[in-house]
């Protein structure tokens, strides 16, 4: 649906289909899951954690989402912090079946302990907080170097 946020339109979608719609992942505000929701326009609402800013206002959505019986799956496509806050929300929120997942490995990872799939299923660890510290010979081996960057040749 273009633009994603014609929440008329996606609701006309999903009255002509049996396939259930998911949406949302575009939106940055509880206030346009609240009119996506309104509208009937999905039946899975897709909030990004890092792009809705954050655990409160995607438990906000989560409440939101709860009282109109729309299934909440954090949309997770994210290495690093922003997907372990994902399953960690996801973890701790009743009704949360998914989390979306990426389907690929980075060179070098960007949590001390990578999150990984296995089986399709992906577990939260026991370290206090989100456990999302970047590895020490990960950030000095892609430390930003004033003096190695080079200017871009616009002729």
């Amino acid at each position: 649906m273009w633009p994603p946020e014609d929440y008329a339109g996606l609701a006309r979608v999903r009255r002509s289909t049996v396939i259930p719609i998911a949406a949302g992942e575009n939106d940055s505000t509880v206030f346009g899951f609240r009119t996506l929701i309104d509208a009937g326009a999905a039946d899975v609402v897709q909030p990004s954690m890092t792009k809705l800013g954050g655990l409160s206002e995607m438990r906000r959505v989560a409440v939101l989402a709860a009282a109109a019986n729309v299934t909440l799956v954090p949309h997770a496509f994210y290495y690093g912090p922003g997907l372990a806050t994902s399953v960690h929300f996801a973890t701790a929120t009743p009704g949360v079946p998914y989390v979306e997942f990426p389907g690929c490995e980075l060179e070098a990872p960007l949590l001390a302990t990578p999150i990984r799939c296995v089986g399709g299923h992906v577990s939260v660890g026991d370290a206090p907080g989100l456990a999302a510290d970047p590895p020490p010979d990960v950030l000095a081996r892609y430390a930003y170097r004033p003096e190695a960057a080079r200017p871009f040749d616009l002729t």
